[in-house]
């Protein structure tokens, strides 16, 4: 599929658009990226004197990698904890099922969830695929509330703690000679 882009001064960014996302959710993150980014680097070698500005960048992306890694092993747990718990609940309720709510919750944290549905009759299994969508969605949606508020929380944190005062001066250069 690539090849029809081919001589096009527009292909990169198409390839870009059709490789990582149909419906552009991707592009719009990576624009929120690049808007957030730079303003983040100039403020934590902004608030340091000129000398220390290589050691303030180093920290800030040292502290933002860990950020991300613990972020997402905290949401991840969160989430997995969510869609497990809301399987045995949404499970319990259905005839039939409610002795393997552990089992079906089992499998869906652990991405066997296949293999266990191919094991069901068929309207078990036309239930357990909607369960697991449902709570698979009720899940995202808890992480990413949780997420919003972190974010919030972060953001008037920053806010409070960082003033205008706080930046380092710079100072002119003196004459040459």
């Amino acid at each position: 599929m690539a090849h029809a882009f081919v001589g096009r001064e527009d292909a990169a960014i198409e390839i870009i658009l059709v490789a990582f996302d149909q419906s552009g959710d991707a592009v719009r993150s990576g624009i929120g990226i690049g808007l957030v980014n730079p303003p983040l680097a100039s403020t934590a070698v902004g608030v340091v004197p000129p000398q220390r500005s290589g050691m303030a960048s180093g920290i800030n992306s040292t502290f933002r990698q860990v950020g991300i890694a613990t972020g997402i092993a905290l949401l991840g747990t969160l989430f997995s904890n969510n869609v497990g718990g809301e399987v045995r609940t949404r499970v319990a309720a259905v005839p039939g099922l409610s002795h393997q709510g552990a089992q079906i919750a089992s499998a869906v944290q652990s991405g066997q969830i296949g293999n266990v549905i191919a094991r069901l009759p068929g309207p078990d299994r036309q239930a357990v695929g909607l369960i697991t969508r449902a709570a698979f969605t009720t899940g995202l949606n808890r992480i990413l509330l949780v997420a919003a508020i972190i974010a919030l929380v972060s953001a008037v944190v920053a806010l409070a703690a960082i003033r205008s005062k706080d930046f380092a001066q710079q100072q002119a250069p003196g004459p040459p000679g």
